[in-house]
């Protein structure tokens, strides 16, 4: 059985972020979960089930980062998983490992989460009048796609939560630097595979230097 760990997680008041909380918790583990402070009333349940609860915006300056680590760092003394739903590109992994630590970059693909709900996008008019059309016709994709995504949130957090403690569908495999979840991110990164594969075939590139 995997030790406990302490989770901090920031953007868990909806969507993936709150379902990854709820995993970990699940699962026996500690969590520190963030949000910002105007939607941080949505946290109460998960204090209710445990989990520390700390303000924070992830447009906030350096040093209130600074302050809110410091916070999360002594509630339990430790902290072994952040979960940046902000982002951080895979090269990430590049520069922490020296230091000891780990990173996976989580790709996921269309997952029925509410992020594409009318009340959360933000659209205007573009500002060139030739792109109107593609911006209405994305516009329209979106609206269709919305409800209707394959990605089941709970299986994906489970994904997520199996490789971070290497247990599950993770069991006895090699942590990985990134992981695609989701039918339609497998297909497109098989696509870069396939574009790969193109290049051994096609080694006249080779060929072209002086």
């Amino acid at each position: 059985m995997a030790p406990q760990l302490v989770w901090l997680i920031t953007g868990t008041t909806s969507g993936l972020g709150r379902e990854l909380a709820l995993e970990a918790l699940k699962r026996g583990d500690r969590v520190i979960a963030t949000g910002r402070g105007r939607s941080i009333a949505k946290l109460a349940d998960l204090k209710d089930k445990g989990a520390g609860i700390l303000e924070l915006d992830v447009t906030s300056p350096l040093e209130t980062f600074q302050e809110v680590a410091k916070k999360a760092a002594a509630i339990h003394g430790r902290i072994d998983v952040l979960v940046n739903n902000a982002g951080y590109p895979e090269t990430f992994h590049d520069k922490i490992s020296p230091l000891g630590l780990r990173s996976i970059c989580v790709d996921f693909g269309y997952f029925r989460t509410s992020l594409l709900e009318s009340d959360r996008r933000v659209t205007k008019p573009s500002a060139i009048a030739n792109y109107q059309e593609a911006v209405e016709q994305y516009e329209a994709f979106i609206h269709s796609v919305n409800g209707k995504q394959l990605g089941n949130p709970l299986k994906g957090v489970e994904a997520v939560a199996d490789v971070v403690r290497g247990e599950g569908s993770a069991a006895g495999k090699l942590f990985p630097k990134s992981l695609a979840l989701g039918t339609n991110c497998y297909n497109t990164a098989k696509k870069a595979t396939e574009e790969a594969k193109r290049l051994e075939e096609w080694k006249v590139s080779f060929s072209t230097d002086f």
